[in-house]
Parts: structure tokens; sequence; C-alpha cells
């Protein structure tokens, strides 16, 4: 083969696994969107109308419900790429929300007391029966309807999935040390690391 012929054969070669590069590129970046709108979907569906979520306050030794209520046209999201290949590999979601308890309910049976009421409940399973509207604090209403608070989550991209890393003091207050938990597994459980597909 003469050296002309084995240089086109070398070009070729180098243009095609160039071509085949940059197509890989372009497909992860377009899994990886694809992918973040999935999660975006799931976090906006999620919080569409209330988001009440099973906690022990092992302080008390009782357990109750938080009720997080989105506020209107509120959520909002952003996929960021951190580097040069414009794949983004960070995911903020962020909302204003109100928050409301049921430790307050007239159904309570703890224990615990707080101004001669009963505070909580002595299970997951009296909790979770009494999320009426009529069970949390009608004042925790009235007062709270008035402040929104506004929460942020992230995730970060690693070896091919979404990972939930946390978020803001909010987050890691009313939702992040609650996403494990058996009694609430099934809000966020496949939420919480997503491969890109």
């Amino acid at each position: 083969m003469d050296t002309k012929l084995k240089l086109i054969v070398v070009l070729t070669s180098i243009l095609l696994l160039f071509q085949l590069s940059t197509g890989s590129a372009e497909n992860n970046k377009k899994a990886a969107i694809s992918t973040t709108e999935e999660i975006v979907s799931f976090w906006e569906k999620l919080l569409s109308e209330k988001l009440d979520i099973v906690v022990y306050d092992s302080e008390m030794g009782y357990w109750y419900v938080n009720r997080l209520i989105m506020v209107n046209k509120s959520f909002g999201s952003e996929a960021i790429a951190t580097d040069s290949n414009g794949t983004p590999d960070k995911l903020t979601i962020h909302f204003s929300f109100n928050r409301w308890h049921n430790r307050f309910s007239p159904d309570a049976n703890s224990a615990y007391t707080y101004e001669n009421r009963s505070c909580g409940f002595k299970s997951v399973d009296d909790a979770l029966a009494s999320i009426e509207r009529s069970d949390f604090d009608e004042a925790n209403y009235t007062y709270l309807e008035k402040i929104s608070r506004k929460m942020l989550l992230v995730y970060l991209l690693k070896n091919d999935a979404w990972v939930l890393e946390g978020g803001n003091d909010l987050f890691e207050k009313y939702i992040g040390p609650y996403t494990a938990d058996q009694h609430n597994a099934h809000l966020f459980g496949q939420f919480l690391s997503v491969p890109v597909h």
C-alpha cells in the first residue's frame, strides 16, 4: 500500500471515529435531558395537590404527618452543564410551599401533651388515619397560609444516573431525612437515583 493510500485510510478512520464520538456525546446529552424531564414531571405531579410525609419525633415519642402544599405556579427547574461538553450534570428544582402538621388533630392519642392537649400519635397508622383538613390545626393553617417558603432540591449526574444529593435547609428539614424512611418510600423510591436512558 502506498503512502498516499495509507494516509487516506488513516484520515478516514480518524474522521469516522470523530463522527462516532460526536454522535455518542449528542445521544448522551439527549438522554440526560430526557431523564431530567421525567424527574421534573415526577416532582411537579407529587407536589401538585399535597405531599404528606410521615415523621417520627424521637424526642417527644410520637408520630405525625407533615403536609407540604405547593404554592400555585411557583414550580421551576433548571438543568445545568458545568463543563464544556454541554451535557447537563446538575439539575435544580425549586418551588414555594406552605407546611402544616396534624400533631394537634382532635384524634391525637400519644402520651405527650401540650397545653392540656394530646400531641401526636402512638403509631404511623394512627397518624395516617388522621389527614383530613380538620386534623390539621386551624390556627396553623390560618397563620401559614400567609407564609410561603422556597425549597430547593439538587440532583447531580453520577455514573449515568441522576442522584438526589440534597437541597437547601428547608429540603434538609422537611423532605431529606424522610426520603429513605420505610413509611415514605412509596413517595420517593425510584426518584432518589434515576438511571439515564
